[in-house]
């Protein structure tokens, strides 16, 4: 139960440079151990206390407490902890606008850790910015937490302060990513593997990277959201179908269809344009399933081999499954 309206800030930490020691940085030592109140991070291999107050989020990976608006999403990507931490040096932002005012090093059970606090100016508002990252040489967890800047926020950043220092990180316990989302879909259809990140859609490419590094940059992803009220199904889907960065020729029928699928309504649309941004050629197949005020997009798309992946793209989306 993901829902987009949180963006994906994150793919700025996927690079490799020189690697950031830890160890030779006074990290502090923690050792946690696991008890009744800890609760495994669905498509993750950890465990969390979360703060009091905060549950299990609908809206991305992560808890939110929604009275208070704040909230802690989790981010999975490949790699080393140590190279991926490059991109969380002390002033260099995670995200346009933060501040980063103090970093900590920490060695949690046996594993790097670093924890930078900031403030961010969003809308108009002041919020309190937690960056936690822990892992080891094959993957990264990122939490990014937020709350306002109000009369409690600094009661609010001891109590998540505590909950991301008190994270136990199992690797040995390895989970599909695709066990964070309540949906699924055949994937086989069209031969893609699960991306290797773990963000608030739900994503598959054909190499299994996010972003595919192939020719074809093939990918099939998969997001629930809720849609306005009052909006009509057709001008929801206009509006998604616009905010792709393609030129459509006319010489096709650029109609969109009403499908039905895992007993929900729907409308499927599917062209090839010009992609203004890749200045080249891009199928993109669009399916919105409703459900009531929740809406499931799923969005294919692919620079190459066009006869062969709209086909193998509809029945991707034909295989839409709600999980109980």
């Amino acid at each position: 139960m993901k829902y987009k309206i949180f963006a994906l800030t994150l793919f700025s930490i996927i690079f490799l440079g020189p690697t950031l020691s830890l160890q030779a940085q006074s990290a502090k030592k923690i050792t946690n151990n696991k008890h009744a109140a800890y609760k495994k991070i669905s498509g993750t291999q950890l465990y969390i206390v979360p703060p009091e107050n905060y549950k299990e989020s609908d809206r991305f990976n992560g808890y939110e407490n929604i009275l208070a608006g704040s909230s802690i999403m989790i981010f999975r990507v490949p790699g080393s902890v140590n190279e991926n931490m490059v991109a969380f040096k002390r002033n260099k932002d995670i995200q346009k606008g933060m501040v980063v005012a103090r970093e900590e090093m920490f060695l949690i059970n046996g594993f790097d850790a670093l924890l930078q606090a900031g403030v961010q100016f969003a809308h108009g508002k002041t919020y309190m910015r937690y960056v936690f990252v822990i892992g080891d040489m094959k993957n990264t967890y990122v939490f990014n937490a937020s709350w306002y800047k109000d009369a409690d926020f600094e009661k609010e950043a001891k109590r998540i302060r505590k909950a991301l220092l008190g994270i136990i990180f199992v690797p040995e316990e390895d989970e599909a990513i695709t066990e964070a989302f309540d949906f699924s879909v055949d994937f086989s259809a069209c031969n893609l593997k699960p991306g290797n990140i773990l963000m608030n859609s739900l994503v598959y490419t054909d190499d299994g990277q996010i972003p595919s590094q192939t020719e074809a940059k093939t990918a099939f992803m998969i997001n629930e959201s809720k849609i306005p009220f009052g909006e009509k199904h057709d001008n929801y889907l206009n509006k998604v179908i616009q905010s792709y960065p393609i030129d459509y020729s006319t010489k096709q029928d650029l109609e969109p269809k009403a499908i039905e699928v895992d007993g929900l309504p729907g409308l499927e649309f599917h062209a090839i344009g010009h992609n203004t941004k890749l200045n080249k050629s891009e199928l993109i197949y669009i399916a919105v399933l409703f459900d009531g005020t929740t809406v499931y997009q799923l969005t294919g798309t692919s620079l190459k081999n066009f006869e062969a992946r709209l086909p193998c793209f509809k029945k991707m989306a034909r295989s839409f499954k709600r999980q109980e």
